[in-house]
């Protein structure tokens, strides 16, 4: 680590974050961590362990995104602004926090994974499943510039004219039907998202809707796992039957009724 001034103590990065850029003055440093050595005779921790044992080897190389600020945090993880230093974009960085232990590293490489397989307009993309060189888990996904339908729910109801402008019963009704299309699809392919509500759905700038945190999903008749990877209880609930999926019973069931039409009317 780059040495500090004395007033660096209130620039210190989230707790585990990546390596991060750290702005005092006019003076930028960047902080980070020395990786653990698998050979040192020092045991390794169980989730830097799995990370090594699951992953392959290739996806333990060098570093190749720049850390921004912490955009929300989590049970599970955190969610970092990036920049892929090849490509020059901005993509949203979701890492593993450190208190997880083997059975965490398997449910975010799950839901990483199943979030990938899921290619479609409205499910957050996912770009890669991947290690920083301090061991620390990560996916990147689209960064979506937008607001999410329950802060747009919430401005409805207090009638702001702009809110009300842009997103009338046509506008609603639009976001419902993607909606609907993404849990289709997720659902033929034996996906139950599980955690639908309004705080996880992404309305972008420019007409996108993305059903967001795939955390909790429930892929139907996957190869059961041994009891050290088995989720906790609270993600092992009965998730509804996927056979059939109406647009108009699926968004029921997910989206409050309170503004979907009374603001239009």
């Amino acid at each position: 680590m780059a040495p500090s001034s004395p007033n660096s103590a209130s620039a210190k990065r989230p707790a585990s974050s990546p390596n991060q850029h750290v702005r005092l003055g006019d003076v930028v440093l960047e902080v980070h961590r020395e990786r653990a050595r698998s050979d040192s005779g020092v045991p390794l921790p169980a989730a830097q362990a799995a990370v090594r044992r699951l992953l392959p080897d290739e996806l333990l190389a060098q570093k190749r995104y720049a850390i921004g600020t912490q955009v929300a945090r989590g049970g599970m993880g955190a969610i970092m602004q990036a920049r892929q230093q090849a490509t020059q974009r901005d993509v949203a960085m979701k890492v593993m926090l450190e208190s997880q232990n083997e059975d965490g590293v398997l449910r975010f490489i799950d839901e990483a994974q199943v979030t990938a397989q899921l290619e479609h307009p409205n499910i957050v993309p996912i770009y890669e499943l991947g290690v920083d060189e301090q061991d620390q888990l990560f996916y990147t996904m689209k960064f979506v510039r937008g607001i999410t339908l329950k802060k747009v729910l919430d401005l409805l109801e207090q009638g702001v004219p702009e809110t009300t402008k842009k997103y009338p019963l046509s506008a609603l009704l639009t976001i419902f039907q993607k909606t609907c299309d993404a849990l289709a699809f997720a659902h033929a392919r034996g996906v139950i998202h599980r955690d639908l509500k309004p705080e996880n759905l992404m309305l972008g700038d420019f007409g996108e809707v993305l059903v967001m945190d795939w955390g909790l999903a429930k892929k139907l008749n996957a190869k059961s796992r041994p009891p050290s990877a088995a989720r906790p209880e609270s993600d092992t609930q009965s998730a509804p039957h996927p056979t059939v999926v109406s647009r108009h019973s699926a968004a029921s069931a997910t989206l409050p009724a309170r503004s979907w039409a009374r603001r239009n009317t």
